[in-house]
């Protein structure tokens, strides 16, 4: 039995690699996913990277958009 109304292409899935050391990470995306501003993190090298995806193609972005920015003087760091 065959389904109507879907393409090939949108069972396309794969896990996200990090940009920085090129091993999979936990997130996994479809063919007509779109992410933007999205913070893609990395279990083995333990860095956050923020991205967008489109299209299974991964852009890294070079800092926060202002609308996001860093967090505000109200929350304290804590080191772990």
């Amino acid at each position: 039995m065959s389904k109507i109304g879907r393409n090939e292409e949108t069972n396309e899935e794969k896990l996200l690699l990090c940009p920085i050391c090129n091993a999979k990470t936990r997130t996994k995306a479809y063919a007509k996913t779109v992410l933007s501003y999205f913070p893609l993190f990395c279990p083995k090298c333990k860095k956050e990277t923020v991205v967008n995806v489109k299209q299974l193609n991964i852009t890294v972005i070079n800092g926060y958009p202002k609308e996001i920015g860093p967090p505000k003087a109200g929350f304290a760091k804590r080191n772990y």
